[in-house]
């Protein structure tokens, strides 16, 4: 996701990647 670079908090990419991986996990 480039648009993540954008983020100027690194703490909003990590909250993405959370919940990037809970709707991996969860079948959509």
């Amino acid at each position: 996701m480039a648009w993540t670079i954008n983020l100027p908090e690194l703490g909003s990419s990590r909250m993405v990647s959370l919940a990037l991986s809970q709707d991996k996990s969860n079948p959509g």
